[in-house]
């Protein structure tokens, strides 16, 4: 079953999605085309990437899916590929020395260093969000 209904949509288009099961941790990254995602987990960075092409590129909902187990105080980014179109190899460290912060300051962290770094003259969106994991009330 397609995660998304395909009818009303453009042919093609990239695709970047993350669930969570809030009561077991078992979360799900779903990408069509879309930039690497970055999770901090016990605080050691890791990027998830999924090699796939956008959505519609080969007729039909295809689609990547990955898997991983998030605790309290993890934290998962995804963002557009205007954040990193130069590279994104500093997200590593840009992650970790905002992870104590809000997920509303480490996005916008994130944003002004990736706009700051943009040296190919191109405007693209630069679009961050950012899901940390804390304990219920």
């Amino acid at each position: 079953c397609p995660i998304w209904p395909l009818w009303n949509l453009p042919k093609m288009f990239s695709f970047d999605a993350f669930s969570i099961n809030l009561y077991t941790g078992c979360s799900n990254f779903y990408k069509a085309g879309a930039e690497a995602s970055f999770v901090m987990k016990n605080g050691k960075v890791s990027k998830v990437e999924n090699i796939s092409l956008p959505a519609g590129i080969l007729g039909g909902p295809e689609y990547e899916q990955s898997s991983i187990h998030l605790g309290e105080g993890d934290i998962v980014v995804l963002l557009t590929d205007g954040a990193t179109a130069s590279g994104s190899d500093w997200i590593f460290s840009e992650l970790r020395s905002l992870s104590e912060k809000s997920p509303e300051k480490i996005a916008e962290g994130i944003a002004e260093t990736a706009f700051r770094r943009r040296i190919d003259g191109h405007s693209d969106d630069i679009t961050v969000a950012v899901m940390k994991l804390v304990s219920g009330y």
